[in-house]
């Protein structure tokens, strides 16, 4: 059994496989407001605010994952599941970037690009 883990600024997703299908364990939603340009002093300070988010959104993940005793295949989109990687310690098989942002469409895709590399 493998875990699965797909991350995004936005979403992200939790499960397990076997490596012919996959069971989704938890979604997540982070609530970060999309990047905007106000412009002016508050610019800097929407930025704060976003990646304060950004990281109490990687902690709520990080606190489902880390208890898991099981290896991840990592995807996502960007540069989210890198930054997350970072702030945890999860034993990783591998990174796999994906075309979608979180949800039940990575998930499956993460697991067609295990199948096409596994063989």
């Amino acid at each position: 059994m493998y875990g699965l883990l797909v991350i995004g600024r936005k979403r992200a997703a939790i499960g397990s496989t076997n490596l012919i299908d996959f069971e989704i364990i938890k979604e997540f939603t982070s609530g970060v407001p999309s990047k905007s340009s106000p412009g002016g002093f508050s610019q800097r300070r929407f930025e704060r605010v976003r990646e304060e988010m950004e990281m109490k959104f990687y902690k709520r993940i990080a606190e489902v994952v880390e208890p898991m005793k099981i290896n991840f295949y990592v995807g996502g989109c960007g540069k989210s599941k890198l930054r997350f990687l970072k702030k945890t310690n999860i034993k990783v098989l591998k990174v796999y970037n994906t075309c979608y942002d979180g949800g039940f469409e990575s998930l499956r895709e993460l697991l067609l690009n295990i199948q096409s590399e596994i063989g």
